[in-house]
């Protein structure tokens, strides 16, 4: 028995020692390939022998790959060559290699590893797919990686990377889909990342970027979901379009000052909460639009570079940013409130395109230009206050913002563009006189549904071509007297307008400047220019001359003139007439300083003073006058202020004297009738003596 046993643990043994015992495989006849002009070798197949089994176990072997074939220079592995071979776990790949293909090493189930020669220049798609290589060195010769899956796309156990010193570039594709891989350090040599480099790289959670990248090229991050963080160097221009899109953890990111060119969709769907916007950017793209549900209504949102960053809620630009690129926070649907520094003159074309939760915008006071769509389809923003330095306002800047009811448009304006206020909520506008341009066709207020009320800056002098085309709710407007002409399509497509005042300032309407229609009337001056055009176009035209008003005052009033003076405490009841004595002009009276108060057609002399009263007509007429208001002379013995001496005085004395009720200022200084300077019983007595006709004086010192 125990030499049995002994027996079975020798050949036990002897087994493990045959297992453990690695097998190369590195001979001519192991390999089919293919031999081109200049003799250079192409492995097409791998055909060596499966190992025989051991104890039922196939061992994995490692295999050599020669750098000759019968005298010829192995130089590329070609596509899968080696596929499906799942009993190598090493590949050693000479130097002479520069190219492997597509699926060479794919299904290596126990390939753990393989070394890329430093002559390598390039690297097919799925290489690695299916194999159990946990780490790889990537020389700095490699400059292409397949051009639709990675080499690495598969490679379930990759989690480390690194690159050869010197290495210019991170060929496109490379690690795409490498869903172990960890992290990444690129070294400071390298100076451009490929297009889909780490795209899908699920388990990436930290990238250490070099000092020295320019570029970062289409979707080189995209759906790297485990990544929270990216700090650029400030030596990168060019992030290009999806670079980071679907990385749905990315909350932070450190744009470098140096960018110049950002892609759209570049940070689509990330949850950055916040951003500073450097000054050197100038040129943003959009990519890939989407649709967008916000408070039941569907919004098509382009792709710009923050696109769908729904956490994104403010922004903050560099010092000293002149330029808001086009397009930069295009369908940012996150966006809340942006606040721009004075230095920005310029906000560029569909810059806040979407915005879709904008709804506070705070101009700087150097902005001068909002370009085309700049503000389109905001449906949150409700104001805008723009300072008085904008001059152009470009067509839809503000269309499709559906809650904007307030907006104010810069005394400085010299442009406004079509279809500006399309579908707002603003009810009444003034027309600046600085205007010279409004739009080509459609005009600046077409589709603006709730206008109504359309007012001109006073000293304006005409009417700009398309001003009021299509502004289809306007009802009534009177153009004021300094305006002279009226420019060509100026009230075109105005198909409520029901009531057009022109002056007979006005010696110039252009043709198709005004339309006919059943519901409108021009009132003007006959003889005028307005009421020839009435009649060459058929448009109903009345007469509305109206005599001047004026306002004369009357009764007592009158006999005081145009300066008199009032006594503190005096009062006044007001009077007017109107000429027309038919007219229905409202007057109100108003006063310039408080020492005058009026009350609807009462004035009260309030203090000493001097105040300028107005009465004022509802059609423009207006009369002054001048009061001045003096102190009222001291009437010693009128203690109770009434104006007169008697008994109640009397007894707001003795109230005094004991402290029932206090006298105070003009009351008290009445009160001391003695002239002694204080209010006592002898006061009291004096008056009542001076009651009963003593020969007494009041105010007199003993």
């Amino acid at each position: 028995m125990k030499k049995a046993l002994s027996l079975i643990l020798s050949l036990l043994i002897a087994v493990s020692v045959f297992a453990a015992a690695p097998v190369s495989a590195g001979a001519a006849d192991d390999y089919d390939y293919t031999v081109d002009d200049s003799g250079n070798a192409t492995i097409t197949k791998y055909t060596g022998d499966q190992p025989a089994p051991v104890g039922g176990v196939v061992e994995p072997i490692q295999v050599e790959i020669p750098s000759e074939l019968d005298g010829n220079t192995v130089t590329e592995i070609g596509d899968r060559a080696f596929k499906d071979i799942y009993f190598v776990d090493e590949i050693t790949c000479p130097d002479t290699v520069t190219a492997v293909g597509d699926n060479a090493f794919e299904n290596c189930i126990r390939l753990k590893s393989v070394n890329l020669p430093k002559s390598l220049t390039t690297i097919g798609n799925y290489v690695f797919s299916n194999t159990m290589i946990s780490s790889v060195v990537i020389p700095k010769m490699l400059t292409e990686a397949g051009d639709s899956g990675g080499a690495f796309s598969g490679a379930t156990e990759l989690e480390t990377a690194v690159f050869e010193d010197g290495m210019e570039g991170i060929p496109n594709y490379l690690f795409q889909n490498a869903t172990a891989l960890k992290e990444i350090v690129i070294p400071d040599s390298v100076t451009w990342i490929g297009q889909y480099s780490f795209s899908g790289c699920v388990f990436l959670r930290k990238v250490t970027f070099g000092n020295s990248i320019d570029i970062i090229y289409n979707s080189a991050f995209e759906n790297c979901i485990s990544l929270t963080y990216v700090k650029f160097p400030d030596s990168i221009t060019n992030i290009r379009v999806e670079a980071f899109k679907g990385c749905t953890n990315l909350r932070s990111v450190i744009l470098p000052r140096s960018l110049r060119w950002l892609g759209g969709a570049a940070f689509k769907g990330t949850a950055i909460s916040s951003i500073e916007i450097p000054k050197s950017l100038t040129y943003v793209t959009t990519y890939d639009s989407s649709s967008y549900s916000f408070n039941g209504n569907s919004y098509s949102v382009p792709g710009g570079p923050f696109s769908l960053c729904e956490n994104l809620k403010s922004v903050t630009f560099e010092e000293g940013t002149m330029h808001v690129a086009d397009n930069l926070f295009s369908g940012a649907v996150g966006l809340e409130t942006i606040t721009f520094p004075d230095t920005v003159t310029i906000i560029g074309k569909e810059a806040f395109r979407s915005c879709i939760r904008l709804r506070e915008v705070k101009f700087g006071n150097a902005l001068e230009m909002i370009n085309t769509a700049a503000f389109l389809s905001c449906p949150s923003l409700t104001k805008a206050e723009l300072p008085d330095s904008v001059r152009r306002i470009y067509d839809r800047a503000f269309m499709d913002c559906t809650a904007l009811t307030d907006i104010n448009l810069p005394k400085s304006l010299t442009a406004l563009g079509n279809t500006v206020f399309k579908n707002t909520l603003i009810s009444s506008v003034v027309i600046p006189k600085a205007l010279t341009r409004a739009g080509d066709g459609v005009g600046p207020f077409n589709g603006a549904s709730e206008l109504k009320t359309i007012s001109f800056e006073e000293g304006i002098t005409g009417i700009l071509n398309n001003l009021f085309s299509n502004a289809a709710s306007i009802e009534a407007i009177t153009i004021p007297d300094t305006v002279t002409w009226i420019g060509t399509r100026a009230f075109v497509g105005c198909n409520n307008l029901e009531t057009l005042v022109i002056p007979e300032s006005v010696t110039t309407i252009a043709d198709n400047s005004i339309r006919a229609s059943e519901k409108l009337t021009i009132y003007g001056r006959t003889g005028s220019a307005a009421e020839q055009y009435a009649a060459e176009n058929g448009i109903n035209f009345v007469d509305n001359h109206v005599p001047e008003t004026t306002i004369s005052p009357t009764g007592e009033l009158a006999a005081l003139g145009d300066e008199f003076n009032m006594q503190v405490g005096e009062t006044l009841n007001l009077t007017f007439a109107l000429t027309p004595a038919d007219s229905s002009a409202v007057i109100t009276v108003t006063s310039d300083n408080s020492c005058v108060a009026v009350d609807g057609f009462k004035m009260t002399a309030k203090t000493p003073g001097t105040a300028v009263v107005t009465a004022s007509a509802s059609d423009g007429a207006s009369y002054t006058f001048t009061v001045t208001v003096i102190e009222r002379p001291v009437t010693y013995g009128d203690a109770n202020g009434d104006g007169k001496v008697n008994v109640r005085d009397v007894t707001a004395i003795q109230r005094h004297i004991s402290e029932y009720s206090a006298l105070t200022g003009r009351s008290l200084t009445c009160a001391d009738v003695d002239g002694n300077g204080a209010v006592d019983i002898n006061d009291a007595t004096l008056l009542q003596q001076y009651l009963a006709e003593f020969d007494v004086i009041l105010g007199n010192k003993a």
